[in-house]
């Protein structure tokens, strides 16, 4: 260093004379092309960390921008709004696939939530549909009982009136087998003939009215016990329609089951009302069937008790 600075000297020996030649040049001269160097080093260093942190944050939009759209459409999904645009797909990296397989999903569990919800109406259709056939199916039980226990008891009446009817008889043919002694013994005793054959015909007289008039109730109560024949018929032929009724409502729990079993877990309890109206319809048709073997052994009663009464009037 001198009073003009900062200087670099350079020498170097001359070796044909053995002179020795100096420079002396000043440092900043010397030095100016690599502080200028470290200037454009340094701008290009600052100007390529900022291009490479714009970089990094526009491959990190790209990275979570899809990542937060799916963030939220799986939050508003956890609260069961399943009507959703599809998130746009911007790339077809891992990132890509992952948007689509999350579209997917959501149009598939969309379908699938549609159809439970159908099937769900379709079974509540069905087991109020079953329910009203379980009801008309106990009130039509309840109607058959009540008309058979009528039939029931006005077949006693008319077995009791038949009971009567016997014992008129048998007391018109007493009195005729009464008559026939006396007509012999009239004919035997010629001197009291006349008077024995006026009494016989008066006797005989009374007889055929009294046969008359039994023939007319006879009649009359093979009229009711024929009406009660029919109404039997018509018993049973509600009793076949109950039956009809219970094996439908069978065929409908039946239905509304498997209904049920593809609604999973939501159909559950729709299955167990399904099991528990097939019971009532198996019942009923049980019961059905019951009372039908009875109408058909009331019938019967009623064909012999027609039977014996036409052949009683014939012979009277």
């Amino acid at each position: 260093e001198n009073e003009e600075g900062k200087q670099v000297f350079g020498y170097k020996k001359m070796p044909c004379n053995g002179w020795v030649f100096g420079l002396s040049v000043p440092y900043d001269y010397v030095y100016a092309p690599i502080t200028n160097l470290k200037i454009a080093f340094g701008i290009l260093t600052v100007v390529g960390f900022l291009i490479v942190v714009a970089m990094c944050l526009k491959f990190a939009g790209m990275i979570t921008t899809p990542i937060v759209a799916l963030k939220e459409h799986a939050d508003q999904l956890a609260h069961g709004n399943l009507r959703l645009r599809d998130i746009v797909k911007t790339s077809d990296d891992e990132i890509g696939s992952l948007v689509t397989a999350f579209n997917t999903m959501r149009a598939h569990l969309a379908k699938l939530i549609s159809s439970m919800a159908t099937t769900a109406e379709q079974v509540a259709a069905s087991s109020e549909e079953l329910t009203a056939n379980a009801q008309q199916s106990a009130e039509s039980s309840v109607h058959t009982a009540e008309t058979v226990s009528k039939v029931s008891t006005n077949m006693d009446q008319q077995i009791s009136d038949v009971n009567t009817a016997k014992v008129s008889v048998d007391s018109v043919y007493d009195d005729i087998k009464l008559m026939t002694n006396k007509t012999n013994e009239a004919s035997v005793a010629s001197r009291d003939a006349a008077q024995a054959a006026e009494d016989g015909a008066a006797l005989m007289r009374a007889a055929m009215e009294k046969i008359g008039s039994l023939e007319g109730s006879v009649l009359q109560s093979a009229e009711v016990v024929k009406e009660l024949g029919e109404n039997s018929k018509q018993i049973g032929q509600i009793v076949e329609a109950i039956s009809s009724i219970a094996e439908q409502t069978n065929l409908l729990s039946l239905n509304a089951a498997i209904e049920a079993a593809r609604a999973g877990e939501q159909g559950r309890g729709f299955a167990v009302v399904a099991e528990e109206v097939r019971k009532l319809a198996t019942e009923s048709k049980e019961s059905a069937e019951q009372i039908k073997a009875r109408i058909s052994s009331i019938q019967e009663n009623t064909d012999r008790a027609v039977a014996s009464m036409e052949q009683g009037t014939r012979e009277v």
